[in-house]
């Protein structure tokens, strides 16, 4: 994990991004967001798992994306 905002708006589309944890390159998050719409990159969360992952995780630790 590289960094996190709790209150982030995607510098592209202008779309808030509540709870983001930045995990790779290119600003690619984890982050609340409709789980059901396609994402432009971005791993979409529910808003309870969202601000789980950004109240637990600390900067450098270790993060896997498995789909």
């Amino acid at each position: 994990m590289s960094w996190k905002d709790a209150e982030n708006t995607s510098s592209i589309y202008g779309t808030p991004m509540p709870n983001s944890v930045f995990f790779a390159p290119g600003g690619i998050a984890f982050h609340e967001g409709s789980i059901t719409e396609p994402s432009h990159g971005c791993v979409r969360l529910t808003p309870d798992a969202a601000k789980f992952f950004f109240d637990h995780l600390t900067r450098g630790q270790l993060v896997q994306v498995v789909t």
